[in-house]
């Protein structure tokens, strides 16, 4: 386990997660899965932190059937920095039906640090 410096005290590793704006399911909460369990949920434009402990771990979105690839990233004590987006922006709103069949593409996940 890691120690904070400053405290001396056990570190536990953020993990923060954060959902632009967009038009596309706007009115939707999307699911927020850490270790492949059920964690919390992100609103639109809003942004979460979760607290895991140091080691290796997944983390993936879902709305409904639409869910992101899994994403396995290392805990560190710098903390971990994700961004989720819909992928029907622009022109390709246009294309929500053919979106409805390949549900790994509804939704971006991005690990920015």
């Amino acid at each position: 386990m890691l120690t904070h410096p400053a405290l001396s005290a056990p570190f536990m590793p953020e993990i923060t997660l954060t959902r632009d704006s967009g038009y596309a399911d706007r009115l939707r909460n999307y699911q927020v899965l850490i270790n492949g369990k059920t964690v919390g949920a992100i609103a639109n434009g809003k942004t979460v932190t979760f607290t895991v402990e140091p080691g290796t771990h997944t983390i993936q979105v879902c709305l409904d059937w639409a869910k992101t690839p899994v994403i396995t990233f290392q805990a560190t004590e710098a903390g971990n920095v994700f961004s989720v987006r819909s992928n029907l922006r622009g022109w390709k709103i246009m294309l929500t039906i053919a979106y409805m069949f390949i549900p790994s593409e509804w939704i971006v996940l991005e690990q920015t640090r």
